[in-house]
């Protein structure tokens, strides 16, 4: 499996990433804010048979903003950095691909598995907490 750093290129770059590679299994990790910008190319990668697996780690927020403005204003002071719900695997489904979600490392795991055998992209929705390593300290 190749490896690509940095979050721009999201669905797209796995979808370019297939098409390059295409015996290659194709593993996006993303979160919801960053899913968002790229969520219609699901339909490209039906119509141009590029199967990648998607695990979208939704926390309902721009995670690192709210890092940002916890870190400057403290736990009261995040402000309009918050997402509403969306049902990610839902909408995998009513684009062609196949959407799972996963409430558990175990479910994780087991979709991630059948995601990277699959035919047809798929995308994983596993609800995450806000948080991130700016966060512990």
């Amino acid at each position: 499996m190749r490896r690509q750093r940095g979050g721009r290129l999201g669905l797209p770059g796995a979808i370019g990433a297939r098409l390059a590679y295409p015996d290659q299994p194709i593993l996006l990790l993303s979160g919801d804010g960053a899913i968002g910008f790229t969520l219609g190319e699901l339909e490209s990668s039906i119509k141009h048979s590029a199967p990648c697996c998607i695990v979208v780690a939704d926390d309902k927020a721009w995670g690192i903003v709210v890092s940002g403005q916890r870190q400057a204003h403290g736990p009261d002071g995040v402000l309009a950095s918050r997402m509403a719900e969306a049902r990610y695997a839902q909408i995998a489904d009513a684009f062609g691909a196949i959407g799972i979600r996963a409430d558990s490392p175990q479910r994780l795991n087991a979709a991630i598995r059948q995601g990277l055998a699959a035919d047809r992209t798929t995308l994983i929705h596993t609800p995450i907490a806000i948080g991130g390593p700016a966060d512990r300290s």
